[in-house]
């Protein structure tokens, strides 16, 4: 009758099969998408160069004792950007000692497409967990608002990739402290880098998208300049200018960025203090004030 109500089935009625074929299902479901995300999360990225072979150059003259290589590290030039599965995993003419820093100047090349970016995204990240490497990464900052952003775009999804445990650093911008040098550089563009703050104002944005990726609270931020920028300074610690603005600069950025780190490029063959040996033969004077940082030889380069 319609106003009767159904009769509970006894306590002890045995489940139906389909009943349990069905929690087996479900069962089994859930335990392959935990193993599957589990998996994932170790390998995090997959595409067409994941599987690419480990990549050595190979030499018969050798380095016997090779000095620190764990804290040098090996810049990634542009023919390499376009075979990144080819970045050495140890150290040239050594037996075996790891590549333990990159650094990017940036996450793209000029041309590439999407696939091409993502790849490379994919192989550098596979690198790093193979090799335990970090990497210094770059993004630009140019006269072009719109490039620099987009740029950013590809670096931030490169920083996902390789995860904070494998980022040495973020570098935003390049040798700013040149742009005016270059004739091709407005002067509006210079102008509006330093005295309209768009260098300041872009790394501090980059520092607070970069800062919103879980891991990446602490991971230091820096902007690389020249030498030139301890040359001819004026009386203060770095040059100050319309046209390099490094020392206003300076002291803007570590009022806001607790993790700051400074980073020059410092190229001793651009020295003009080094000069042959007296004998006009040898230069064993000026590789020793190049290639040491241990003591006051080694600051006259500086002063």
């Amino acid at each position: 009758m319609r106003g009767m109500a159904r009769q509970a089935p006894p306590a002890d009625r045995k489940a139906s099969p389909k009943c349990c074929s069905f929690c087996f299902v479900v069962i089994v479901s859930l335990v392959v998408s935990i193993v599957l995300v589990w998996f994932l999360e170790g390998v995090d990225y997959k595409g067409d160069d994941v599987n690419f072979p480990p990549y050595d150059c190979s030499s018969d003259v050798k380095v016997p004792n090779p000095i620190r290589t764990d804290v040098k590290g090996m810049a990634i030039d542009d023919t390499t950007f376009d075979c990144p599965g080819k970045i050495p995993e140890h150290w040239p003419h050594t037996d075996g000692a790891p590549v333990k820093a990159l650094r990017l100047f940036r996450t793209t090349q000029p041309g590439w497409d999407e696939k091409t970016i993502s790849q490379f995204r994919e192989t550098l990240a596979l690198y790093t967990r193979r090799t335990g490497a970090k990497v210094l990464v770059g993004t630009q900052i140019t006269c072009s608002e719109l490039a620099d952003d987009n740029d950013w775009l590809h670096t931030l999804k490169l920083l996902r990739a390789l995860n904070a445990s494998h980022v040495l650093g973020l570098a935003v911008g390049n040798e700013l402290d040149q742009l005016a040098s270059k004739e091709s550089t407005p002067k509006e563009c210079v102008k509006n880098m330093w005295s309209g703050s768009y260098l300041l104002n872009k790394l501090l944005a980059r520092v607070k998208d970069m800062r919103q990726i879980p891991g990446f609270d602490t991971v230091p931020v820096t902007t690389v300049f020249t030498a030139g920028v301890v040359w001819n300074t004026m009386g203060l610690p770095f040059v100050d200018t319309p046209e390099a603005g490094v020392n206003t600069f300076f002291t803007q950025v570590m009022q806001k960025e607790p993790h700051w780190a400074f980073t020059f490029n410092f190229y001793p063959y651009f020295d003009p203090t080094i000069t042959m040996d007296p004998d006009g033969v040898h230069c064993n004077e000026a590789i020793k004030k190049c290639s040491c940082f241990d003591n006051g030889g080694g600051l006259k380069m500086f002063s």
